[in-house]
């Protein structure tokens, strides 16, 4: 989801300024976004927890601490499943820039517009923001979040504050200085795609198939065994038409938790 922060106030000639122009307020809106990220957990419905288990199961490469602390967060085990997590996102561990946007909803500011020239008090200012969301939430909850993390900026500046739906949250008055309007930018919010069964028909055709690719390829060599995963984005689930390419993750040997990393190989469907 993209959103659209739009600050509204007064114009006139920049000789004689209020205090803030719209760009002010702007900018102390995206600090207060940047300052306020939202918080990454791993859970247990998540495809990267399956595939750490996976590696647990698997690899050799593995510490026996860590899987036995896989093993007993896959039992329901919470502190466990706290000691994964802390592995997995610590700061030094690989591949954590990567495993944070897959499990957290990312937050990038990309475009920032305001004024028209410099003599001129800017009317109108806005930036939108690119968010990925996380596969257990919601475009209803990172509004919910936005509002909630920009709200005592709009109070302590008196600006009113505009939710996504069009209706004011900000208390009624006749003194506000200016209004802050959320939109979705372009009006194409897109859900986190649903998360498939293990237990799918379709899941099990797809991981026999990658299998029997394999061994048929690499007649005498180890066999592999497929692990699920997920992608970041969330762009590509907005085509369910059918898929031109397979992108097939295999937790095979030591690939999988040098840094919960994956041998990641690209066939085309006719080469399946």
């Amino acid at each position: 989801m993209e959103v659209r922060i739009k600050v509204n106030t007064p114009g006139g000639h920049s000789s004689t300024p209020p205090m803030h122009t719209s760009i002010g307020p702007l900018a102390l809106l995206l600090t207060q976004l940047e300052a306020n990220p939202r918080p990454i957990h791993l859970t247990r419905q998540s495809p990267i927890f399956k595939s750490i288990e996976c590696a647990a199961a698997h690899s050799p490469d593995i510490s026996d601490r860590l899987r036995r602390e896989v093993i007993q967060a896959s039992q329901g085990d919470e502190t466990a499943l706290k000691k994964v997590e802390q592995y997995i996102l610590n700061e030094d561990a690989p591949n954590t820039k990567w495993l944070r946007s897959i499990l957290g909803t990312t937050q990038a500011i990309d475009v920032i517009h305001g004024g028209v020239k410099s003599n001129a008090l800017p009317e109108e200012a806005f930036a939108i923001v690119n968010h990925r969301i996380a596969i257990d939430s919601s475009i209803q909850a990172l509004k919910n979040s936005v509002i909630d993390i920009l709200s005592p900026v709009a109070s302590k500046h008196n600006l009113e504050l505009v939710r996504f739906d069009n209706i004011s949250v900000s208390a009624t008055s006749s003194s506000f200085t200016g209004k802050i309007t959320l939109s979705d930018a372009w009006g194409n919010a897109l859900e986190p795609a649903p998360i498939s069964s293990l237990d799918s028909p379709a899941y099990k055709l797809l991981s026999g198939t990658i299998r029997a690719a394999w061994e048929d390829a690499h007649p005498g060599d180890e066999s592999i065994i497929v692990a699920p995963s997920m992608m970041g984005g969330n762009t590509g689930s907005l085509l369910h038409t059918a898929p031109i390419m397979l992108y097939l993750k295999s937790c095979h040997t030591s690939q999988m938790l040098a840094g919960i990393g994956h041998s990641q190989t690209t066939y085309s469907v006719t080469g399946i």
